[in-house]
């Protein structure tokens, strides 16, 4: 059996591309996605709808990492307006802005994945 993770992505489309067609070429029986797949790079939406179409096309599991979290928190009234804790927070805000119509999607990603093989 094959199992093909990957993570860390960060809203790199170009990256994500070249992974897949790894993937592709390699034809796993199991993706999982591990998480981070938004936030710091300048493409979170794009490499956001990548992956939601292969989950529904071809099975594919994404998970909740702590940046999609970093992300989410962005809506939070109470979160610092000034200083470092904030600069650092404009990447996430970015990244909101990409994936706004997808807010209830990540909330629903689960943040682990179990698999248990077959003859395991």
């Amino acid at each position: 059996m094959k199992v093909a993770a990957l993570s860390d992505i960060h809203g790199n489309l170009p990256a994500l591309q070249a992974v897949m067609a790894h993937i592709d070429y390699w034809s796993p029986d199991v993706v999982v996605v591990g998480g981070d797949i938004i936030n710091r790079g300048p493409m979170s939406g794009k490499c956001l709808d990548l992956l939601i179409d292969r989950r529904q096309r071809d099975g594919w599991h994404l998970l909740r990492g702590n940046h999609e979290e970093f992300v989410l928190d962005c809506e939070n009234p109470h979160q610092p307006r000034t200083g470092p804790a904030y600069e650092m927070r404009q990447f996430a805000h970015f990244a909101l802005r990409q994936v706004d119509d997808k807010v209830d999607m990540i909330k629903a990603l689960p943040d682990i994945y179990e698999y248990l093989a077959p003859d395991s």
